[in-house]
């Protein structure tokens, strides 16, 4: 089952295909109502950092999680590892009409760039501990400058703020970009640095049922042995390769 954001905006041709096993809903994923007890694996790829109440979103999804289930998403760390995002806002922001800073609470595209404040938000709504595996990656951002100032009017910070901006503005701002970028400019198009965290999580319950397992064998003067296991691949030759190792694991 596939759950996007209620905007018109986050709609995708994804809802109009027709597959056989997955279904995809329009949704708020703090109050929907999903069955209880039914998924194995929830999975967010940049997604989950724009809840507006994470914990009470996370709370929700866990509930829809089977007692074994676990959690994975990826999401971007701060703004300053992540060029590619902080380039053209850099270049822009003085022709902009001043953007709103957000809040060390609030939503947004860097909201779990803090390790600290992703272990309070899912240990609070009922998982255990994440891990975090750092994803550093180069984020094409076109073919050439002007593909790129097109992307950017489309989707971002930026877009929002060319929406809110005069001409004159916009195009200031866009020839402040375009300066900024010509040092990126390649001939396979301009990729800036990005980072982000890989993040695995598993349900508390999993945890509590090999605690519960280990005492009971304990506790009947038997002996547990923990060995290590060894750990799932990182690297995929497709996203569909992606999804089947994670099922297997």
């Amino acid at each position: 089952m596939g759950i996007k954001l209620p905007e018109a905006r986050y709609q995708s041709d994804l809802l109009k295909q027709k597959l056989p096993n997955a279904r995809f809903e329009v949704g708020d994923a703090t109050a929907y109502a999903f069955d209880a007890g039914r998924y194995d694996l929830l999975y967010s790829r940049f997604g989950v950092m724009f809840f507006g109440d994470p914990v009470a979103a996370f709370a929700n999804l866990r509930r829809a999680l089977k007692p074994a289930g676990r959690v994975a998403f990826v999401c971007w760390r701060t703004p300053q590892e992540n060029p590619w995002g902080l380039v053209p806002l850099r270049a822009a922001m003085p022709h902009l009409p001043p953007m709103e800073r957000p809040g060390p609470e609030d939503p947004g595209q860097y909201a779990f760039g803090d390790k600290a404040r992703v272990e309070r938000i899912l240990t609070q709504s009922g998982f255990a501990a994440p891990s975090f595996e750092p994803l550093d990656r180069a984020i094409p951002l076109g073919a050439d400058i002007p593909d790129t100032l097109e992307n950017l009017t489309r989707f971002g910070p930026l877009a929002r703020a060319f929406a809110e901006a005069t001409p004159e503005q916009v195009a200031k701002a866009k020839e402040a970009i375009a300066e900024a970028l010509k040092p990126h400019a390649k001939p396979d198009g301009i990729n800036l640095a990005g980072a982000g965290n890989w993040m695995n999580v598993q349900t508390k319950e999993e945890n509590a049922h090999a605690v519960k397992m280990y005492n009971f064998v304990i506790e009947r003067n038997g002996s547990v042995e923990l060995r290590t296991i060894d750990g799932p691949p990182t690297t995929w030759q497709s996203p569909l390769e992606a999804f089947e190792e994670a099922y297997k694991h």
